[in-house]
This record gives structure tokens, sequence and C-alpha cells, in this order.
């Protein structure tokens, strides 16, 4: 992805777009699996359905990226300010 800006700007726009109407709908994925807590991975149709790939109980954070392109605030920040919104709305 790093090599498509094209992708690295729809994720940014992604990461800071208004996420309660799609909170909610991947709440109600949540409840239908009987979760309170976890990670989903999915992607979203042209329609703006949700298609789901993986609903895992558990995550975690792995070295899985090339060094060259880890972090510098670039991941982990966005995604821990997404995390936190619900809390501290």
């Amino acid at each position: 992805m790093v090599h498509r800006p094209d992708l690295v700007k729809a994720e940014r726009d992604f990461m800071n777009a208004d996420s309660a109407p799609l909170d909610q709908r991947i709440a109600q994925l949540f409840r239908v699996v009987g979760l309170d807590f976890g990670v989903i991975d999915f992607a979203l149709s042209d329609k703006g359905e949700i298609i789901v790939f993986e609903l895992n109980s558990t995550f975690q954070i792995s070295g899985s990226i090339p060094p060259k392109y880890r972090d510098a605030g670039v991941i982990s920040k966005p995604t821990t300010a997404r995390l936190w919104r619900p809390c501290l709305a």
C-alpha cells in the first residue's frame, strides 16, 4: 500500500471520517455473534455494504510490518484515536 498514494489517502480519509453510522452497524455484527470486544477485518462494497473477512475475539499488534514502513505514528495514532473516540464522547 505504501506505493499507492491513492490507497494511503483513502485509508487516512476513512480513519478521520465520522464513524457513528458505521460504528453502529459493526456493533450490531458483534452483538449477533455474541462478542462485546474484538476486532473485525472488513471492507465496504461500492454500495456501502460491510464485507466481513474475519471477526476475532482477541487481537494483537505484531511486528508483521516491515521495519522501513513501521509506524512513526502513521498507523498507531489514528488507530488509537479511533479506539478511544467512543470512550471520550
